[in-house]
């Protein structure tokens, strides 16, 4: 849960062993040309039989403590200042006139003579009915962020599991979206640049007045390899409605993020185009070669892969 000091999931990814029908057993250290291939391309140059990963010591419980930001450029320093907490994320108010405003969340170890216990229905189910009508608004959503902020505000201490997926059991938030639900977006962009893009992306929400119900910031350290979503800098992630003005907006805004130099988070992105991914990633052509070493017939595919043309 903080990608600037631990990095991301392929930072915990020791060594693969994959099986091609054309090419037979494939053994993938880290850092080979098959590695790189899977782990930069979500796994699509063979089947992944067998995985080394880096274990750590889970803590009892985590201490959250709350730092109040008023603006996506506060965060971005708070975020770098506390770069090696354990957890690290941000919750932010996406309204017009409060744009930015919000939590970062510090997150320490704690030890505890019993671990919390978590119950068995917290973890969101693999599908979650949406409700006949639509239930996000302008009301709705101010009503949300006031308790968000005032339930955040507070320094609170956690099983792992709640403090990692602070998301688990909200099926009411998914299902307050209605039958169109939700659009995801998510771009990554280097600290020098995201203050005026904070700056801009403010005033676009202005301007366009989009539902945003939920908006979130990490820090990452890391480098951006294949379609991979990592970097050196702060990522925002943001939920706006499925319909017409939200799809307009997020249309303008990944053209704000490419503008700014960001690079795009493919899976959670289901309004990325081909020609966005490209000109986001200048070493995308190169990353494509690679994979062609390791699957040249392409018998690897998946919906996203074909949209984004990769």
């Amino acid at each position: 849960k903080n990608p600037a000091r631990d990095g991301c999931f392929r930072a915990q990814l020791h060594a693969l062993r994959l099986f091609h029908p054309g090419h037979g057993w494939l053994d993938a250290p880290r850092g080979s040309a098959a590695w790189a291939a899977a782990v930069g391309g979500f796994g699509l140059s063979g089947l992944i039989i067998e995985a080394q990963l880096q274990l750590a010591p889970a803590p009892a419980t985590v201490a959250l403590q709350p730092i109040a930001v008023d603006s996506l450029a506060a965060a971005a320093a708070v975020l770098d200042q506390h770069r090696d907490a354990m957890l690290l994320y941000g919750w932010h108010d996406a309204r017009p006139h409060r744009f930015g405003r919000g939590i970062i969340r510090v997150g320490h170890a704690r030890a505890a003579a019993q671990q919390p216990a978590v119950p068995a229905d917290t973890a969101l189910p693999a599908a979650i009915r949406p409700l006949p009508l639509r239930l996000w608004s302008p009301a709705s959503l101010a009503l949300a962020n006031t308790w968000m902020r005032w339930r955040w505000q507070r320094l609170r201490t956690q099983s792992l599991a709640a403090a990692l997926l602070p998301l688990d059991g909200a099926d009411s938030y998914f299902a307050a979206y209605g039958p169109r639900g939700l659009i995801e977006a998510q771009w990554l962009w280097s600290l020098p640049r995201f203050p005026e893009l904070a700056e801009r992306l403010a005033a676009l929400v202005r301007q366009q007045r989009p539902l945003i119900p939920l908006l979130s910031s990490k820090l990452f350290d890391g480098a951006g390899e294949g379609v991979a979503f990592d970097g050196k800098g702060v990522a925002l992630a943001l939920h706006v409605l499925a319909d017409a003005r939200g799809k307009a907006f997020l249309r303008a805004f990944n053209a704000l993020a490419l503008a700014h130099g960001g690079r795009p988070n493919p899976i959670k992105q289901s309004g990325l185009d081909a020609e966005t991914l490209r000109a986001a990633l200048p070493d995308l052509d190169g990353w494509r070669m690679r994979l062609d070493r390791v699957d040249g017939e392409r018998l690897f595919r998946s919906e996203l892969s074909r949209r984004l043309a990769w």
